[in-house]
């Protein structure tokens, strides 16, 4: 089994204490904005590296992505992915680019 890198668990901690941050002084932000504002429940994203290569290395990440509760967890490949999934279904089907 392979822990999370170390880049990965700070980021991870970096967006929940900035979620606890918000959550702490929502009612001062609120007041002071003069705003209709409301929060429930705070959801944090996180962008990150490669999707890891070998299969072990794989199936840790899976299952630590999956266990992150209110943390999305993405990595640079899986996002270039979708965009070109995107861009295939946008352009014409006449057009070879």
């Amino acid at each position: 089994m392979f822990g999370p890198s170390k880049d990965l668990g700070g980021a991870v901690t970096q967006v929940m204490d900035q979620a606890y941050q918000l959550m702490t002084s929502f009612a001062g932000l609120k007041l002071a904005s003069r705003a209709d504002l409301e929060a429930y429940a705070v959801s944090c994203f996180v962008v990150i590296g490669r999707t890891p290569s070998s299969d072990d290395e794989q199936k840790s990440f899976e299952m630590y992505r999956a266990n992150s509760r209110n943390v999305k967890i993405v990595t640079y490949d899986e996002i270039l992915e979708q965009l070109k999934l995107l861009r295939k279904f946008l352009l014409p089907e006449d057009s070879e680019r």
